[in-house]
Order: C-alpha cells, then structure tokens, then sequence
C-alpha cells in the first residue's frame, strides 16, 4: 500500500468511506454524556453541587483542559452541545487532506477501528479531541508537534496519556526497530510537564473529588465479571485490524503482544471496556497502518470490506451495555434541555 496504489484506487476508497460513515452514525446513533456536570462546571459550581452527589459523576474534574474550556464558554448547554459536538467529529478533518499519510492514518482510525463510533456516542467526554490528536501524532514528522499533542493529551486525559504513549513508544519501536532519542523526548517530556501541572491544578481547586480510579477501585466486582462475559465484543476490532492488515512488527513482537494483553486487563477494569480499549492502543494500529503504507503491504479489497463492516455491526461496550441504536437517548436530551419533545 504505496502513495501510487493509493492514489489509483482513491475512488473505491471514497465510495467504502462515506458508505461506512452514514451506515455507524445510522446504526450507532448519537448520545451526549455529561451535559448536566459540564453546565454545572461553566456556571462556575464545584463539587458541592447536587449533580456531582454520586461519586460517579465526580471523575469529569480529573480533566484540566476540559476543565479550563467549560471555564471561557457561556454556561449554555446548547452552545456546549455544539463546542464537544464539534470535538466529537474533530477526526473526520483528516479525511479531507491532500496528505495520502494523514488521509490513510485517519481512514483506517475511524473505519477499522470503533474510534469514531465511541466518540459521537460519548459526546461530552471529548474523545475526538484525543483521537485527532491521536492521528495527528501518527502522521507527523515533527517532533515539536508531537511533544505538543501529548502535552495536550495529558492535559484532557492525565490517566491514560500514560498508556498512549507508551503504546506509541512500543509501536514505533516494533515497527520501525528503533527507539530515537528525539522521540522519546517528545513523549516523555510534555507527559512529565504535564503531570506537575495536573498536580497542580488539583491543589488549586480547593476541594477534593473522587477520581475516576477511586470510583472505579471500590466497584470493580461489580463490573468485573459483566466485562469478561463481554470481553470478546470488546476486544474484536483491534484482534480483526492485527489479522487483516498483514502488518508485522519488525522486531521484539513478543513485546507488543505483551504491551496489549496489559491494555486489555487495564480496559476490563474499566467501566467503558471498548472505549478505553480503542484509545490506548490507537497509536499501536496507526503505527501498523503507517508501516503498512510505507513497506507497501498490499491490503485487497475484501479486508477492507469485511472490517468496515465489523465496525459498523459491533456495538461498542460500555457502562449501559451494548450501544447500538442510540438516537432515542439523542431525542431524550433535546426533550431535556427544552429543544424538542415529541
């Protein structure tokens, strides 16, 4: 899968694309998730309010950045529907380069993995913000730009910034037999800045939250179990993206093996297996899908068809279950807010 034959084959790749675009917001639905914590926050509330009395909702303050964003937008909920409605569908700009890398880095994010579908289905998390940057990072050449997106990254998601970019140290690593030195600075640099200032930020507040790893560590039997029954689900579109694109690791493939076992035991311990799951090990796909590219691995027509399909028919599985068909939660929330009732 050189430039030349994806160039020459742009037109199939469109038609499969926007096919497959309309057929998982179709089949997905949309959902916006948190809405009343995050006009809680832009009006200026703090952990004293009603809504954050359930430690679960609690775990939104663990975000800096999302944090700082709620601060300068009006404490509106429709224009906070449309600023993380527009994160959420962030990735999608990417399909609109003229650079075959970012076009193809972003194709194969959105349309092999469930990327896309976990973001306009939890829109008030903000995952299209990392899954862009996610991309971004993939794609790019410049290691200013990379350290820049991780910091941003560690700044949206302290928790699992970790885990990215370790997934992207390792993937680079395996696919292109090296570490760099430059590359390594870019990652761990920004993330080192980036956990003083989350510290930092915590001390500010004045209040003390309970953490989504708080919460998650004294209710984990009663996840637990339900995400091994749903393990499989969960974990297919990664284990079908590893059989299909006939990307192979240069070297020490033992490790990547290792590295995503660790991911899988860290996403069941989750309360959104299939969404922690896609964003940690991102990086290890696109990296794949970037020496795919590069080693002009030859992908034929049916592997695409049958992993854009499985994107399309697997629910993503999280804290309510299987989603799929979420448009009448979308109805719920407009009736809500006051914006329509049936």
């Amino acid at each position: 899968m050189n430039d030349k034959d994806f160039q020459s084959s742009a037109p199939n790749y469109r038609v499969v694309l926007w096919l497959s675009f309309i057929l998982i917001v179709a089949v997905a639905g949309i959902r916006f998730s948190d809405g009343s914590m995050l006009l809680a926050i832009s009006r200026g509330l703090t952990i004293g309010d009603p809504v954050f009395k359930d430690a679960a909702t609690q775990y939104v303050w663990d975000s800096p950045l999302k944090i700082a964003l709620l601060y300068i937008l009006p404490a509106k909920i429709f224009i906070i529907a449309v600023v993380f409605g527009v994160l959420g569908f962030l990735p999608l700009l990417g399909l609109f380069s003229n650079d075959i890398r970012l076009f193809w880095l972003t194709f194969v994010g959105i349309f092999f993995t469930p990327a896309f579908k976990v973001s306009i289905q939890n829109l008030g998390v903000g995952d299209g913000l990392i899954l862009f940057l996610i991309v971004l990072i993939s794609a790019s050449r410049n290691y200013l730009s990379i350290a820049g997106a991780f910091f941003l990254i560690a700044l949206w998601h302290p928790q699992q910034s970790f885990f990215i970019g370790t997934s992207y140290l390792l993937a680079t690593y395996c696919y292109k037999g090296k570490f760099e030195r430059q590359g390594v600075l870019a990652v761990l640099g920004p993330l080192s800045i980036a956990f003083f200032v989350f510290l930092l930020y915590k001390s500010s507040l004045g209040f003390t939250y309970s953490s989504r790893a708080a919460f998650i560590s004294e209710h984990i039997r009663d996840y637990l179990q339900r995400n091994l029954i749903y393990a499989p689900i969960a974990f297919t579109p990664i284990i079908a993206w590893l059989l299909l694109s006939g990307v192979r690791a240069s070297r020490a493939g033992a490790l990547l093996v290792l590295w995503l076992f660790i991911l899988v035991v860290v996403s069941m311990l989750t309360t959104d297996v299939t969404r922690a799951m896609t964003i940690v090990s991102l990086p290890i796909v696109l990296m794949g899908a970037k020496k795919v590219m590069t080693d002009g691995v030859a992908v034929p027509h049916w592997k695409f068809i049958v992993g854009t399909t499985l994107i399309v028919v697997i629910p993503p599985y999280s804290w309510s279950g299987l989603d799929y068909f979420l448009w009448p939660d979308l109805v719920n929330d407009l009736c809500k807010w006051g914006f329509y009732c049936q």
